[in-house]
């Protein structure tokens, strides 16, 4: 699963930031050292944290590997709240072969939805750098180095 890097780079932010899991002298850094989120995103769009992804832009080609956005993904578990099987969840349980008569999709939901260390109160998850990027973050990641990143994973500046 991939997702567009500039939501990648907020989630980092925030989970480091503000994640109640302890997350050591990297979360006591990103607390102490701005002045605010603002700061913060901008020093981790700096720190190339999106560069090693590219290493794993041939797996995107592989037969071996089925890729899912997280944007086609997330809606999907949201509708399984409502009973629905999204396309991509469907794809991925065939892919895995697992029969989705076997899984009630609300129990899914309630297993999936908001689980995990990475998980937070925010519900819409999709765009979020929408929110947080400013004139300088979108300069930052308009650079060659940075738009590469997100053009190599089909997204658009």
């Amino acid at each position: 699963m991939y997702r567009d890097p500039r939501d990648s780079w907020v989630s980092y932010m925030r989970y480091f930031t503000y994640s109640d899991n302890e997350r050591g002298c990297h979360q006591k850094f990103l607390q102490e050292s701005f002045n605010n989120d603002s700061e913060r995103l901008e020093y981790i769009i700096r720190q190339d944290y999106g560069y090693y992804t590219l290493r794993y832009l041939p797996w995107l080609e592989s037969s071996n590997t089925h890729v899912i956005r997280f944007e086609e993904l997330y809606p999907d578990i949201l509708k399984l709240k409502e009973g629905v099987w999204g396309e991509t969840i469907k794809g991925l349980l065939n892919y895995l072969e697992v029969d989705t008569q076997s899984i009630n999709p609300k129990d899914f939901h309630k297993m999936t939805f908001n689980e995990g260390p990475t998980a937070s109160a925010e519900f819409n998850k999709v765009g979020q750098y929408k929110k947080y990027f400013e004139e300088k973050h979108y300069a930052l990641v308009s650079k060659p180095e940075r738009a590469k990143i997100i053009k190599a994973f089909g997204y658009e500046l």
